[in-house]
């Protein structure tokens, strides 16, 4: 899939097919070829996908249910 401009809340919003697909996967870091860098793990608490930048900083949150 290319992006052709980096914007994170898309990244996450896209990253939740990848999740979904992988239900073992609970958290995974998301590189552009420009090194720019996007964590994303899932949130037990809340049932929700969070993004934070490489500074720690939240990016976003999207509701994820868990199936298995």
């Amino acid at each position: 899939m290319t992006i052709e401009r980096w914007n994170p809340k898309t990244a996450l919003r896209c990253a939740v097919p990848f999740f979904q697909a992988l239900p073992h996967l609970e958290q995974a870091t998301l590189t552009t070829c420009g090194g720019e860098s996007l964590h994303i793990a899932f949130d037990p608490d809340t049932s929700e996908l969070v993004a934070e930048d490489t500074e720690g900083r939240e990016v976003g949150r999207v509701p994820f249910e868990v199936t298995e």
